[in-house]
């Protein structure tokens, strides 16, 4: 989810404690008079890649949602011994093989 951001201007004994906060020196905690809120504060970069990691672990999460066992053990059963037979090496090679894009070779 998007989040709003506003972009302000800090006097610079304000700018030191964010900055002292970014590096892990200290925590902040504004009070509004009534209420007191403690501020997480990040550099911008930083901020980012956890939100991306956040979204990264949701979606990985995601992908257990319609997970039934009883359908995966069918699913393995279903397709026990179906490389009997089969050099699997020489089957992992192939798709080595295959999976090869001369593009990336620095002798092309």
């Amino acid at each position: 989810m998007p989040v709003n951001v506003r972009t302000y201007r800090a006097d610079p004994e304000l700018a030191q404690l964010i900055e002292g906060a970014a590096r892990g020196e200290l925590e902040l905690q504004i009070s509004t008079g009534e209420d007191s809120y403690d501020v997480y504060v990040a550099d911008v970069d930083t901020a980012r890649r956890r939100e991306t990691s956040h979204e990264q672990f949701a979606q990985r999460r995601g992908i257990w949602t319609n997970y039934d066992v009883k359908k995966v053990r069918a699913a393995l059963a279903a397709t026990q011994g179906i490389l009997d037979g089969v050099d699997v090496d020489a089957l992992i090679q192939q798709i080595r093989d295959e999976r090869h894009d001369d593009r990336w070779d620095a002798s092309s």
